[in-house]
């Protein structure tokens, strides 16, 4: 790294030598921008305003009469620079639902995002009417990033599983796999399996939500990108906000003689 500089593409500076261990090519290729920095009393009010926004009736394009206030909270007046999401689920299921709003400060967008999730279910009123039980997560979307290369081994460490979104782009449509989601929604299970197997079943969804066949990704006129998210939400109910890292919530803080 010292000797090239970053790399803006995958060429033979970088490629498999020997001498270069992992944690060198995990640094020269790490994406340039970490997800965005959202204040904490930002994250409070934002996943209180998701609790009340999974019984407030919120469908379509307009924030629910009974969400404004709560949406006109002062800390959550700031205007992302790009999409927000709100992923829902319950205890026991293998079942999200995800909705993404891309207008508005953050409070409409996490209202906006949350109706939009429960628009998505066949089901819609079981969801509301266990809402005690469902948990979320808010990822608030960073910058993309164009994956600079093809070759399989390469994604090793272009994307990595809990750490690295993928957005696959095909004319108007758009798949976007959040960070987190290979690792809940079993992209990568089982754990014996190898890397050049799992990487592919990430690049296969991407491709399939943007209305691509799955190896769509090895051809180069498709459009790949990766990013990274600010997650948290409230995954037990009645917890409040917390941080929330490759899909899981820390265990408190642990010292490296802990580990």
């Amino acid at each position: 790294i010292q000797q090239y500089g970053p790399c803006d593409e995958w060429d033979d500076r970088f490629g498999f030598i020997p001498p270069l261990t992992d944690d060198v090519l995990f640094w020269a290729w790490d994406i340039p921008e970490k997800g965005p920095e959202v204040p904490e009393e930002a994250k409070k009010a934002a996943t209180r305003l998701a609790r009340k926004a999974l019984t407030a009736g919120g469908k379509g394009d307009d924030v629910p009469v009974g969400l404004v206030a709560l949406a006109g909270d002062p800390a959550l007046a700031f205007e992302p620079e790009h999409d927000v999401y709100v992923s829902l689920f319950r205890p026991g299921e293998t079942k999200r639902l995800r909705g993404v709003a891309s207008e508005g400060d953050l409070g409409q967008r996490v209202a906006l995002a949350t109706g939009r999730a429960l628009d998505s279910a066949h089901d819609r009123e079981e969801w509301e009417a266990n809402a005690a039980d469902v948990r979320f997560v808010v990822d608030v979307l960073g910058p993309s990033f164009p994956i600079p290369g093809r070759e399989l081994r390469s994604f090793w460490y272009f994307l990595e599983p809990g750490v690295d979104g993928l957005v696959v782009t095909n004319g108007s449509e758009t798949g976007v796999v959040l960070p987190a989601e290979p690792v809940t929604q079993g992209f990568l299970s089982p754990r014996v399996t190898k890397r050049d197997e799992k990487l592919p079943r990430v690049l296969a969804e991407g491709c399939k939500r943007a209305g691509l066949g799955g190896g769509a990704w090895e051809k180069p006129e498709t459009d790949l990108q990766r990013f990274r998210s600010t997650s948290f939400g409230e995954v037990l109910p009645g917890q409040g906000s917390v941080d929330v890292y490759r899909g899981n919530v820390l265990i408190g803080d642990q010292s490296s003689e802990d580990i």
